[in-house]
């Protein structure tokens, strides 16, 4: 049975668009920059990034709209292949959202990568 993995379907997914990205993270300053290196390791550059400031028990409080709002920011970035939005634990944003449809630049969320990749599947 096939497996998939978050952390592989979000690399894979964002490289479908190129290496350059403004990263959006739920989390607090240390942990997005933990994110913004793990990313580096793959050869994915954040050439902007946005830290929510949330962390653990806070993530549930993330509601969509704080996404758009993230999202209408990023969309004035220059020079960026699309945008990540990383975090599976956010109930503010499903696998592919309304939050996509609004964006000039392609939106990867780390939900929507897995869903993409599941999609794939031939079983």
């Amino acid at each position: 049975m096939p497996v998939i993995f978050s952390t592989e379907s979000i690399i894979k997914n964002i490289k479908k668009y190129g290496n350059k990205i403004y990263t959006i993270t739920p989390y607090a300053q240390k942990r997005h920059d933990l994110e913004i290196r793990w990313l580096n390791h793959y050869k994915i550059r954040s050439s902007a990034s946005m830290s929510l400031g949330r962390d653990d028990g806070y993530l549930k409080f993330i509601e969509p709209d704080d996404l758009n709002e993230a999202v209408k920011i990023a969309n004035k970035s220059l020079n960026i292949d699309a945008i990540y939005i990383a975090c599976t634990f956010m109930p503010g944003i499903s696998g592919r959202n309304v939050i996509e449809r609004g964006s000039k630049i392609p939106v990867i969320s780390a939900n929507g990568a897995m869903l993409n990749d599941f999609l794939e599947l031939n079983i």
